[in-house]
């Protein structure tokens, strides 16, 4: 034999030595003859049974249809780890038909789906020939009712040594569940396992869970879809529990992206509905394989935890048709600008999704209501309520707030202005047979105590109870608010009561009447100022107060004008008295004839209404505008 023989013969040898001892290290193939022998492509003999060093575990014996069954392959700690594995679940006695199907992303470091007797992953093997000591896989049960299915397995520890036909001890038997409708998935729809896992997370919320989804009222529509072929799901359902001293949460939804590689969706826990300085909880897609890790936004950007579990236990994520199922629990734990204390506080809950997470954090996500939305309440982890995102409640605080800036900035003060500065203009004018300023005065007057009486009822519809506090925290706003309310409604009683001019009784009336008047003005700008701290009304700080405050400004121009053309108009009647600077409600002085400047006051008066009407559109493109709270 020559050299170059003997090395030619060598390398063959190896290399069959080599294939005998690994066989098929990336799995066993989806061959017919494979998945009814369960033997690997091995040339040794299966070993005897009896020998069998491994077990299997069942998380359930009896499933309904469509549940969840966990098989668990065991090396015993006194036995060395194995190398490969096949397992399926067949009727008993019947060697070519497999049933149900796994959950391929369950465990895919570890394990592989592959089909046999052509159906879709209805048997498991591994993924590499590496030493395992436990192996767990997903089976869901096929929606039929079935009795003695065999759970049976192929472990392989080397080349030469294996067993096949490793059977649990015991037989499962599945029942069918009525509510599901077919076996396999739906033309067009969606599987069972998937209508169960859902069905699973959505029948809860409001019963043994709180839920926060989007678009407003998801969770209701799911419920009454559920049986179609392609329900009516949330774009992102999170739900939520304090179980004993365990805080369980529960994030599912579909990325923004059809690539199953790569996607994300995310719920942040902020103290505010904007975003920066809130914790992050990701599950997200990497190169196919679903995670959860912590992440936090320290402004209008999202960054990566340094610890990716800091606060998470139990984490469990997994992808199915496209949906991301991410369930885990959280801890108290502190995050830049913000300690999140799980039972001691409420917390807005920010959901949003996006196609990549990038090794810095999550890219960022697309427009609110389509790929975000925040809660308009504080939620408490303890809270059994379905709540709805960017929902019909804030269109509530929009109403409030819109009706409350048209009553006091508009209406009260033109009725105000009109009072003070145009008793003797257009006197010859008498609609209803009243005096012109004092028709424009009621009619401004009453509209604002009407506008007052709807903007409460609504804010105390919005926030179900009577409270001073906004997001678990004593505010301004409303304790004002309700000043502003005894104030309106004082007001409108005494306007009933109102003496006749001349009576004794009339000057009293004139000063509490002017008195409680500019008291509830001042009391309501300060209550549209202080809406600016209110998180659910979620302004512009710093457009909002400058529009404010050229409103004030602008106010306090026009009457300082107004005074000194009063004082002028007093001096052309020659009158003694100077009602501009007298304090206290101004008086025409008996004169009933119209004072000179009429054209001037009638267009100072428009100027002023449209000058307000200005400041409270302005005012009202940010209470009304749409949420924009999460942009990167």
């Amino acid at each position: 034999m020559t050299p170059t023989h003997a090395v030619a013969i060598l390398l063959v040898a190896i290399g069959l030595s080599s294939h005998y001892v690994a066989g098929y290290q990336g799995g066993a193939p989806a061959s017919g003859d494979i998945c009814e022998s369960m033997i690997p492509g091995h040339k040794a003999r299966p070993q005897d049974p009896a020998t069998n060093p491994y077990t299997v575990t069942v998380s359930n014996l009896r499933p309904k249809g469509g549940e969840t069954v966990l098989i668990t392959l065991n090396a015993p700690a006194s036995q060395p780890p194995f190398k490969g594995f096949l397992v399926m679940v067949k009727k008993a006695g019947d060697k070519t038909t497999n049933l149900g199907r796994f959950n391929a992303t369950y465990a895919p470091a570890v394990s592989q789906a592959i089909s046999c007797f052509g159906n879709s992953r209805s048997a498991m093997t591994h993924v590499s020939g590496s030493e395992k000591n436990s192996v767990t896989v997903a089976w869901i049960a096929p929606n039929e009712n079935l009795d003695g299915l065999e759970i049976t397995s192929t472990f392989v520890k080397t080349g030469s040594e294996y067993w096949t036909h490793i059977s649990h001890p015991e037989k499962l038997t599945v029942v069918k569940d009525n509510d599901l409708t077919t076996q396999s998935p739906i033309e067009g729809g969606i599987s069972d396992e998937l209508r169960r896992r859902l069905q699973t997370v959505y029948k809860a919320c409001g019963e043994s869970t709180g839920c926060f989804g989007f678009p407003d009222n998801c969770v209701a529509r799911f419920l009454a879809t559920q049986s179609e072929a392609n329900p009516k799901t949330c774009t992102i359902l999170t739900s939520f529990a304090a179980v004993g001293e365990r805080n369980v949460y529960t994030l599912v939804g579909r990325p923004s992206t059809d690539d199953s590689t790569t996607g994300y969706i995310a719920l942040g826990m902020s103290d505010d509905v904007k975003m920066g300085q809130d914790s992050v909880v990701g599950c997200f897609i990497n190169s196919g394989t679903p995670a959860i890790h912590r992440f936090y936004n320290p402004g209008k950007s999202n960054t990566k935890a340094e610890s990716p579990s800091l606060g998470l236990v139990s984490k469990s994520a997994s992808l199915d048709d496209g949906y991301l199922f991410c369930e885990f629990e959280q801890t108290d734990h502190d995050v830049p600008g913000l300690g999140v204390k799980l039972r001691d506080s409420k917390y807005h809950y920010l959901l949003a999704r996006g196609t990549s997470a990038s090794p810095n954090g999550l890219t960022p996500h697309g427009a609110i209501g389509a790929d975000a939305s925040p809660s308009s309440d504080a939620i408490h982890i303890t809270d059994l309520i379905i709540f709805g995102g960017e929902n019909n409640k804030r269109i509530l605080i929009q109403l409030h707030g819109s009706i409350m800036i048209v009553a006091w900035l508009l209406c009260a003060s033109t009725g105000m202005f009109t009072a003070r500065y145009y008793k003797l203009t257009h006197t010859d004018v008498m609609p209803f047979k009243k005096a012109f300023w004092f028709v424009l005065h009621l009619f401004c007057m009453f509209s604002t105590a009407i506008l007052t009486v709807v903007g409460a009822i609504l804010i105390i519809v919005y926030k179900k109870e009577y409270s001073f506090k906004s997001s678990d925290k004593v505010h301004w706003h409303p304790i004002l608010g309700t000043v502003l309310f005894g104030l309106a409604f004082f007001q409108v009683c005494i306007a009933f009561m109102r003496p006749h001019p001349g009576t004794k009784m009339r000057p009293i009336f004139n000063w509490v009447h002017w008195t409680i008047g500019n008291s509830a003005h001042i009391v309501g700008i300060a209550c549209i100022f202080l809406a600016n701290g209110l998180q659910p009304a979620n302004l512009e700080k710093d457009e909002y107060m400058f529009i404010m405050m050229g409103a004030v400004l602008f106010h306090i121009v026009m009457h300082l004008i107004m005074s000194f053309h009063t004082l002028w108009a007093d001096k052309q009647m020659d009158t003694k008295s100077k009602r501009a600077v007298v304090p206290g409600p101004m008086k025409p002085n008996g004169l009933s004839s119209e004072a000179p400047g009429t054209g001037f006051r009638s267009g100072m008066l428009v100027i002023y209404f449209l000058g307000l009407f200005g400041c409270a559109a302005a005012l009202l493109y940010f209470v009304c505008r749409p949420l924009e709270v999460l942009d990167a």
